[in-house]
């Protein structure tokens, strides 16, 4: 494939399957709404929230073990594994920018899976991936109870704060896009 066909726009998937009076071609998506030519708009968030959000996620719940690295290491060698953690982390997501912009079509994780290895390789990936997501939000969710538990004084055993994290969590969860949950990070 030569340096210009990859630069042509990919065609997204239902294009040709209605076009609008004033000649641009669009899809109707369930989360984005209507994607042009052009690919769908990202831009329901905005930049501050973005970053917000982006941060989060590079921390997420390993902020929980910051003290235990900086007692097993000392305080030098954990800021220097943190900044690489954190310049990995950068890099790696620079990496999917760059991918999603050459690959317009791919919406989440299991389309890559499609992409390199056909339709095993979607339905596999796409069941390793939920399994990363029930153990993250048990996780999560564990780490929520505990909280509870230690700032309470309450006699409900560990299960009844799961079931609280869960519903917080559910609720939270439902949002389907991002630009109404933005302030959250903070």
């Amino acid at each position: 494939m030569s340096l210009e066909e990859k630069k042509l726009p990919v065609e997204m998937p239902g294009d040709a399957e209605s076009a609008q009076g004033h000649g641009e071609v669009t899809h109707q998506d369930a989360v984005f709404g209507e994607i042009t030519e052009k690919g769908p708009n990202y831009r329901s968030l905005g930049w501050i929230g973005t970053s917000g959000l982006m941060m989060k996620t590079q921390i997420g719940l390993g902020v929980l073990s910051f003290p235990s690295v900086f007692d097993t290491l000392g305080m030098i060698p954990g800021v220097i594994i943190l900044l690489f953690i954190g310049a990995l982390t950068t890099w790696s997501n620079y990496i999917v920018g760059v991918f999603k912009l050459r690959h317009r079509h791919i919406y989440g994780i299991d389309d890559v899976g499609m992409l390199l290895f056909g339709r095993i390789g979607k339905e596999v990936v796409a069941f390793v991936f939920m399994g990363f997501y029930v153990m993250t939000a048990g996780s999560a969710m564990l780490s929520i109870s505990i909280a509870l538990n230690a700032l309470s004084e309450h006699g409900a055993c560990t299960a009844v704060f799961v079931a609280a994290a869960f519903v917080a969590v559910m609720a939270v969860a439902s949002v389907r896009t991002l630009g109404r949950i933005g302030c959250s990070p903070w």
